[in-house]
């Protein structure tokens, strides 16, 4: 792979931020990973006028406008006790590049190269640009959109959500009838306050490592069919496969697990009455399946689906109420128990509707991720418009070794 050229630009909102203060972000803002959230949508060359950069970059000012926090950076709050979003229109950084080989030539797992995704420092919080964007031209007139956002801004809703709001304004669109929310008051205190106990060990924010890579999977749907034929009950293609994932990749590591946890997050905005389904910020909460290993492994794939079916439905209004009381009660945001400090973290993008979006040439063809460099991560990208789910895992090179040559995990007839 080659980039023939590479420039870098500044893109600014089309109008001045409106907020006059900081925005104080929440408590689940706080303890969100300091990394970023990456999509690369890829589309094919346009069959009327080429892609205008130019026009990309206008319509990018335009969304910045709506969704300016983006715009912004982060300050950090006195005695270091945490984050604040200041609207300061300094701008996100957008990059153009060129690749010497066709669209058709391209390995997704390269999409990497795609993304303008680095690697920040805690301590340098304060100059992270929130949102970065490069567009990739190909050599045979197609072209990748790579995107990436700070996750302490806004989970992957939010950022889906920015995506279809930079779309409007690339397909012509102006002021929009459901405006993105930003006012993180509703999670100041929580709606009701049931007693319930959180027992999760205390942790910093956790590392990444160079020896973790991101290994792509597909499934498609007369694969899913196979999984969902061997489970009993009315589950969901995502709780199959979901379950599917961790029965496997448990077995991976058996000897050194004697208690199975899947950590799923959960998206807020569909669970806690009165919160925008627009709210611009985090609003996951953690289902947790939890299993013995050797239990786990030697069942039935229906044993495991139900766990985690049990899982998901049990966060409730009343399990966030209570998450969100114990939370505030503790002192030091840096040692909050992170939600992602389990032994295995799937994350859902199924439902996202990258696969839709317009920016003045087409659909994408493709929609991957390059993903990050946490052991035991799992992303569920959005279904592809023949069915298919590619699943992309954060794995050690004899780990994934093992499961390409697992022919059940393959669900290979």
């Amino acid at each position: 792979m080659k980039f023939e050229s590479r420039q870098h630009d500044i893109i600014k909102p089309k109008l001045p931020s409106p907020a006059r203060e900081p925005i104080a972000l929440c408590v689940l803002d706080q303890i969100s990973a300091r990394n970023y959230i990456t999509f690369v949508l890829l589309f094919a060359p346009p069959q009327d006028q080429p892609l205008s950069s130019e026009s990309l970059k206008k319509s990018l000012s335009g969304a910045l406008s709506v969704c300016y926090p983006l715009a912004g950076r982060y300050r950090l709050l006195p005695g270091d006790k945490g984050l604040e979003l200041e609207c300061n229109d300094r701008g996100v950084d957008f990059f153009e590049a060129s690749m010497d080989e066709k669209l058709e030539s391209f390995e997704e797992s390269r999409c990497n190269a795609l993304c303008p995704c680095g690697e920040f420092p805690a301590e340098d919080v304060t100059e992270v640009p929130l949102l970065l964007v490069q567009l990739t031209r190909f050599k045979c007139g197609g072209w990748s959109l790579g995107v990436a956002m700070h996750h302490s801004v806004g989970d992957g809703a939010a950022m889906d959500l920015f995506m279809k709001t930079w779309s409007h304004f690339a397909s012509g669109g102006h002021d929009l009838v459901h405006p993105p929310c930003f006012d993180r008051s509703f999670f100041n205190s929580s709606k009701t306050s049931p007693a319930l106990e959180y027992d999760q060990d205390y942790t910093s924010l956790f590392k990444t490592s160079a020896k973790i890579k991101p290994c792509m999977f597909r499934f498609t749907s007369s694969q899913m069919q196979v999984l969902k034929d061997q489970c009993d009950g009315n589950y969901t293609r995502f709780e199959v496969l979901a379950a599917h994932i961790w029965k496997y990749s448990t077995k991976l590591r058996k000897k050194a697990w004697k208690e199975a946890k899947l950590v799923i997050p959960v998206d807020g905005r569909t669970r806690l009455p009165g919160l925008p389904k627009e709210y611009f910020g985090n609003a996951t909460f953690s289902a947790q399946a939890i299993a013995q290993a050797d239990e786990l492994v030697a069942k039935p794939l229906s044993f495991a689906t139900k766990i985690v079916h049990d899982a998901i439905q049990n966060v409730s209004g009343d399990y966030i109420g209570g998450f969100l009381d114990w939370i505030q009660q503790q002192h030091n945001v840096d040692m909050i128990p992170s939600l992602w400090s389990e032994p295995i973290v799937l994350t859902s993008w199924a439902r996202f509707s990258l696969y839709e979006l317009e920016f003045g040439c087409g659909k994408p063809v493709l929609v991957t991720s390059p993903g990050v460099r946490l052991a035991d991560t799992v992303v569920f990208l959005p279904w592809s418009r023949d069915g298919t789910m590619t699943v992309v895992i954060q794995l050690r090179e004899e780990e994934r070794e093992n499961l390409l040559a697992s022919p059940e995990f393959l669900v290979t007839p």
